[in-house]
């Protein structure tokens, strides 16, 4: 079983986090990129700092509604499911912003 398999939800990195032996070898690179954000964060309040690619950095936060997607090669996405949120705000009556 991998992290895919799984899905996402609470609890769902701790096998990325701690490299499961059973990961495969996308897992094991998503976990290496999760515990480079965590770890780079903690020592220096930058996730970006020292990673070996730039391309694949964590956004500043800016107060846009902008998501980072970890997978093999991370990025960050604005808007993220805005289309459910617009959904959902129909049918609530609530504004999805």
């Amino acid at each position: 079983m991998t992290a895919q398999d799984v899905g996402v939800g609470h609890g769902a990195d701790v096998s990325l986090l701690f490299m499961y032996p059973d990961l495969n070898a996308a897992d094991v690179v998503v976990g290496k990129a999760f515990v480079d954000y965590w770890q780079n964060f903690a020592t220096s309040g930058n996730p970006n700092r020292a990673m070996a690619s730039e391309a694949h950095g964590w956004p500043v936060f800016v107060g846009a509604n902008t998501t980072m997607v970890i997978t093999e090669k991370p990025a960050s996405h604005r808007h993220l499911g805005q289309r459910q949120c617009e959904f959902w705000a129909t049918h609530s009556g609530k504004s999805p912003h």
